[in-house]
């Protein structure tokens, strides 16, 4: 669970704040569309599935870095909006997978912010079966959750109605 939400993380790129003020920022990239493939994901497995799952997004994202005025990298946002698809590799069973989010890269004070509806993948007939909105601050230091607001079915581990859905 953990590997895929480091996966998708990386995906989509976070939000971090800074309480140093920033002097100057630098916009990296802007409106740039990004291919990301996932392939042999095991994530279901612990809920009793056998098989794997390919995750393939369209991601289209902008990347502004803050500086310090001693030009030191104090801070990283990353704005992304992904289009995709989770496909079980057994079966061709396809579930659409949506979201938007913000990231923070928090170098000062060594956070990670995610916030926005970073998912929300739902089946006809049978409602949501993952969803993850809200804002989470983790410690880059140790992963450790300093602040949860929101569902968060994902970073939880809470996928089995998502893998009986793929399945």
């Amino acid at each position: 669970m953990r590997r895929l939400l480091v996966l998708l993380t990386l995906l989509a790129a976070g939000v971090v704040t800074a309480t140093a003020a920033a002097a100057t920022h630098e916009v990296v990239q802007r409106n740039v569309t990004v291919p990301r493939l996932f392939t042999g994901l095991t994530d279901c497995q612990a809920f009793g599935y056998d098989f794997t799952f390919t995750a393939r997004y369209t991601v289209k994202r902008s990347n502004v870095l803050y500086y310090d005025a001693s030009g030191n990298l104090v801070k990283e946002v990353v704005w992304a909006h992904f289009v995709g698809t989770n496909t079980n590799d057994t079966t061709g069973t396809v579930l659409r997978d949506d979201g938007q989010r913000r990231l923070t890269f928090d170098y000062v004070n060594n956070t990670f912010t995610e916030s926005g509806v970073l998912r929300h993948i739902t089946v006809p007939g049978s409602g949501m079966v993952l969803h993850e909105s809200g804002r989470l601050i983790l410690s880059m230091s140790d992963d450790s959750v300093i602040s949860m607001a929101g569902p968060h079915q994902l970073f939880e581990g809470d996928l089995g109605a998502f893998c009986a859905a793929l399945a």
